[in-house]
């Protein structure tokens, strides 16, 4: 902290020297030719375009600048300490040199403030650390402003700025280059005396909104900071420190802008504008200290001493290069010029001859006679060509254009849906398209085997046909327990199913069978446990044998496994029987019933025993005399054998009724001879009349209680309607009786003890009326009801327009109205919208109080609609095939708006008024576009397709093959279908194929034929690989009689079977499934058919 302060400190001591001398009688004024204002005042011109604060004074950035020029030969001299009054100080002509420094100052302002450029050229730069200068010994440069126009002492302001980096980083005092870690972008500044340095707003903004800080300056300033450590600022330093850490600086720019912000301090407020004044000085100083000179006064107090004594003092030390001298221009008085009037120019472009092509410039002329020359133009998108190879780009100023040829650029290829053969396509921007046949690959077969699927190799479309698998050369799983095997289709699946195996065939020594798998012949033992059967029971066993044989001939005698037994139909005896060999025997039984159990319904009561046999008894249930129950309701009955009980009702008989005192409404209690007690409301005659008219008199017919009822009435009086009082009148009341009211609305209580009612607007439509109670209750009358109504109104004036677009009207908002645009369907916004641009509408308003009639409506507002800014357009769905639906989509209509859709074929209109049109057979080949009229005044008509046949389903059955041989296939023919088993080279829809090789496989391929106009054909289903039999010499033959429930044996002759794997297939005009064997076993479904 004590190193910063010393740092100012110096600072402001030199600045106050500088300034003393602006005061001199025989200071000259500021070199140059200036514009002035009537009272002498140099005008500060208003600068068109804020300049860039980046230290770099662009061509033409300060040209609209007042500028003064600072050097040796037209400022005002300085001396460095006015104590050395020396006269070689004043002579000018001894030290007249251009070594010394000169600069300009430039001025402009703006509405954000005080625009400054200061222009340094300094032959002769010097650096002096600042902790043992005693007046800052270093070049700078300083501007002095006094915006208040007093004394130099009161409301002025400096600062001065350094293009050197000082030693000590003390704040303010401190300039490092921008991106120095400790202080980046910060230039050197300082202000004159305490409070004259208020801080930058950084809210601070120029005309175009950009932030503008308080020095942005960037002054090509030492190569890096240097800080002396605090501790030892002593320190001396050496050549090689200096040459290593700081670079000479011997021009620099500054540009800065002096907010308006700035200017407030000291309780001063001021603002630049037009017209306002403003006192500037400006300070050029130039020093001439060695580097050897101060390394030299680092090394001792006394050193330090004889060079401060040295200033000035040329006896010690005769060259110049040792004394510090300042200039400066008179304290003079500014004006801020003229701000000219905004004006916008509208140019009058001319293509620049000289450039062609896309780079071509147009020059434009204002009618003020301001001109941009050598601007682009600015081309549109260009027209194609008719033969779209070439663009020609028109600039939209200046009308110029010129050819740009057009090299395609088409998009990916796509599949072109419905496309027979199947065709892709691709389109380049300009709508150039390009097509071609798809060429499928291999069939890929799915994960899970159903299907192959084929994919084009240019588009990627691809389609599915269903695959049937045919697995051959079934292999045993070795280890697989149950028995599995596993065959191979030609695809490359391969499945695992179980193992057949046959019934078994017993050993010699019948020991074990062994079964063998019908189609891998995988074969296993199975050791053969007897198996004893045909059991015969022991004649005379006790207890009770019988034997069984085994199928190997082995007896065995076991004993009898008897059954539970069986009753006798009669409940006499159980029957047992052996449950292996059948045989029986009998046992006498003896009944025995407990646990008695009521029948349910049974009337009169009976109950149930079942003996353990299962035979049941039925019988009567005996019932005690009954129990009253403890609420004397009700008597229980209950049997006395199974429990079962019943309720009787108890009907009581009650005399001797006595009013109750005090109940209300009136009841009375009656005693039963049971001595239960009850009470019940009092019954009423219809009442006798007064002899004076005013009660009647009502009579209980049990008890003989009695009470009177008042004769009076009440009515509700007055005009029932909104904001209107009625009044319940009351008839017939008698004298000297207070009256209580209870209003009420729907049944609802409302309003208070009164004998009159105001109704207000949300009451209205409601049944209000009115209670009568007397305080002794003698009169409770309610009155007939009312319904209050709404007050009528007059209609109110036309609506006012607030705003309007091309699709909405907004009217002034007024309380208590609805608006309409055709006088039937009302709002209560005000706002329309979903209207059609350049039409003319009626708006209406009426009244709508919730208290009132609603009013008629008033006279019509006509509104015109603003014409349409947003382009309206139609599109159709992309493809349009047979019984498909084509859809009109309108984009950019009013939200709201209405629509009606006229279809076209060919240009002659057809269809509905629907944004659907269904192809039909007599739309097919032709052109279907659609017109849309929206809000019956704007007609945009969409763009065209073309309709086309819908491609048949494909099959959905796989064919039947009914006879092959080793050169012919013939398929089950189906209506509608066709067949190819060269690839779809030829078809024929007879199914039969001649002259094939023998011995090759053939895929066999079925479609749906075309059914013109509307379906061209299927794709192509692939059901099956057949193998078409090879032509031999060998024979097989069938052995068997051919009858149900047989069994046929193939036999091949005329070749060597062994070492071969032999297939078998049975047909039955198709394929049979079943076991791959020599053998077939005949089924009922067999019969009649040919077996091969």
């Amino acid at each position: 902290m004590q190193k910063k302060a010393l740092a100012i400190f110096l600072t402001l001591a030199m600045l106050a020297t500088f300034i003393s001398a602006f005061a001199v009688p025989s200071a000259t004024a500021p070199a140059g030719t200036f514009n002035k204002d009537g009272a002498g005042n140099i005008i500060i011109p208003y600068a068109k375009t804020a300049p860039t604060l980046d230290g770099v004074a662009a061509t033409g950035e300060w040209a609209d600048a007042v500028t003064i020029s600072l050097t040796h030969e037209n400022a005002t001299w300085v001396t460095k300490n006015s104590k050395y009054a020396n006269p070689i100080y004043n002579s000018k002509a001894l030290i007249k040199s251009t070594a010394y420094a000169s600069g300009t100052f430039s001025y402009m302002w703006r509405d954000e403030g005080l625009y400054l450029k200061i222009a340094v050229n300094d032959p002769t730069p010097t650096w002096t650390p600042d902790y043992i200068a005693t007046n800052n010994g270093t070049d700078c440069v300083q501007v002095v402003m006094d915006p208040t126009g007093e004394d130099l002492g009161s409301g002025k302001a400096c600062l001065t700025f350094s293009p050197n980096s000082t030693y000590s980083g003390n704040g303010n005092s401190t300039v490092c280059l921008p991106g120095d870690p400790l202080y980046p972008d910060k230039p050197f500044w300082s202000c004159l005396g305490s409070g004259y340095c208020p801080d930058w707003n950084s809210t601070d903004k120029d005309n175009d909104g950009n932030t503008i800080y308080p020095t942005q300056a960037l002054i090509p300033m030492a190569s890096k900071c240097v800080r002396i450590n605090a501790a030892s600022p002593q320190t001396p330093l050496t050549a090689a420190d200096l040459d290593k850490n700081y670079a000479v600086v011997t021009s620099y720019v500054i540009e800065l802008c002096i907010t308006n912000n700035f200017f407030t301090y000291n309780n001063h407020t001021y603002t630049v504008r037009e017209g306002q004044t403003i006192k500037l000085g400006n300070v050029l100083v130039d020093y001439f200290h060695t580097f050897a000179g101060i390394i030299e006064s680092t090394q001792s107090s006394s050193s330090y001493l004889r060079l401060h004594d040295s200033f000035g003092d040329l006896t010690k030390n005769t060259a110049l290069d040792n004394n510090g001298l300042g200039f400066s221009s008179t304290y003079t008085s500014f004006v801020f010029g003229e701000k000219p009037v905004q004006h916008d120019h509208v140019y009058a472009w001319t293509h620049d001859t000289n450039s062609s092509g896309v780079a071509s410039t147009h020059t434009g002329t204002c009618d003020c006679g301001n001109t941009i020359q050598n601007q682009p133009c600015s081309f549109d998108g260009g027209v194609l060509s008719p033969d779209k190879t070439y663009y020609t780009k028109t600039c939209s100023k200046c009308s110029y254009s010129y050819n740009e040829i057009h090299t395609h650029s088409f998009s990916n290829w796509a599949h072109e849906a419905g496309s027979v053969p199947a065709m892709h396509i691709r389109t380049c921007s300009c709508g150039q398209t390009e097509s071609g046949e798809c060429t499928f690959g291999p069939g890929v077969v799915s994960a899970d085997g159903t299907f192959l699927k084929y994919t084009c190799t240019v588009c990627g479309f691809s389609y599915d046909v269903p695959h049937e698998h045919l697995y051959t050369n079934w292999t045993h799983d070795v280890n697989s327990s149950p028995s599995t095997h596993t065959g191979t289709c030609e695809c490359g699946l391969t499945s695992t199913q179980a193992c057949t195996f046959d019934a078994g065939v017993l050993s010699a020594d019948g020991t074990y069978y062994t079964y063998t798998c019908a189609v891998c012949g995988y074969h296993y033992d199975v050791a053969h446990q007897h198996t004893y059967n045909s059991w015969t029971h022991d004649v005379n066993s006790s207890p009770s044998t019988h034997t069984g044989m085994c199928d190997c001939g082995v007896t065995s005698t076991q004993s009898c496994t008897f059954d539970s037994g069986v009753l006798s139909a009669d409940g006499t005896y159980y029957t047992y029987t052996c449950t292996v060999c059948g045989y029986s025997y009998d046992v006498a039984h003896q009944h025995a019933y407990n646990s008695w159990t009521h029948d349910t319904n049974s009337s009169p009561s009976t109950h149930t025993s079942t003996c353990a046999c299962g035979m049941a008894s039925t019988e009567a249930c005996t019932f005690d005399a009954g129990v009253l129950s403890a609420d004397k309701t009700h008597y229980t009955y209950t049997c006395t054998v199974c429990g079962y009980h019943y309720d009787v009702a108890h009907q009581h008989a009650y005399n001797s009724w006595i009013h109750d005192a005090n109940s209300s409404p009136s009841t009375h209690t009656g005693t039963c001879s049971c001595g239960l007690i009850a009470t019940e409301s009092c019954m009423f005659d219809s009442g006798v009349l007064s002899a004076d008219g005013t009660r009647f008199t009502y009579t209980c017919a049990k008890c003989g209680y009695s009470y009177d009822v008042s004769t009076a009435s009440v009515v509700i009086t007055g005009d029932a309607k909104y904001s209107k009082t009625v009044t319940a009148t009351v008839y017939n009341a008698p004298s000297g009786v207070d009256l209580q009211y209870q209003w009420k609305l729907d049944g609802v209580n409302v309003g208070k003890n009164s004998p009159t009612y105001t109704i207000y607007a949300d009451e209205l439509d409601k049944s209000l009326t009115v209670t009568v109670t007397s305080n002794d209750g003698s009169i409770d009358i309610t009155s007939g009801a009312v319904i209050p109504e709404r007050l009528p109104t007059k209609a109110p004036v036309a609506p006012v327009l607030a705003s309007k677009t091309d699709t909405s009207v907004t009217l002034v908002s007024l309380g208590s109205r609805e608006y309409s645009k055709d006088g039937i369907n009302w709002q209560t916004s005000n706002v329309f919208t979903g209207l059609t641009p350049d039409t003319e509408y009626n708006f209406y308003a009426r009244l709508a109080h919730p208290g009132f009639d609603t009013s008629a409506a008033s006279k019509p507002l006509s509104v015109f609609t603003e014409k349409s800014t947003a382009p309206i357009s139609v599109s159709l769905t992309k493809t349009a095939s047979y019984g498909s639906s084509v859809v009109a989509t309108v984009t950019g209509a009013p939200t709201g708006a209405t629509l009606k859709y006229q279809w076209y074929l060919d240009n002659t209109p057809v269809g509905t008024n629907t944004d659907t049109y269904t192809v039909a057979t007599g739309s097919l080949g032709k052109v279907i576009s659609c017109e849309v009229t929206i809000n019956g005044t704007t007609t945009i008509k969409s763009g065209s397709v073309i309709a086309k046949p819908e491609r048949a389903a494909m099959p959905t059955t796989i064919p039947q093959i009914i006879n092959r041989t080793s050169t012919t296939i013939n398929v089950q023919p189906q209506a509608g279908i066709e067949y190819s088993v060269d690839d779809g080279a030829t078809w024929n829809t007879t199914g039969e194929f001649t002259g094939l090789n023998p011995g090759t496989m053939y895929t066999l391929w079925s479609r749906r034929v075309a059914n013109l106009p509307n379906y061209i054909e299927s794709y192509a289903l692939r059901s099956r690989v057949v193998t078409v039999a090879q032509s031999s010499d060998f024979t097989v033959t069938i052995e068997g009689s051919g009858k149900y429930c047989t069994e046929l044996t193939a036999h091949i002759s005329g070749i060597d079977t062994a070492g071969k794997k032999i297939t078998y297939q049975w047909m039955r005009g198709d394929q049979i499934s079943g076991p791959n064997s020599n053998k077939y076993f005949c089924y009922m479904e067999d019969i009649g058919k040919e077996v091969t």
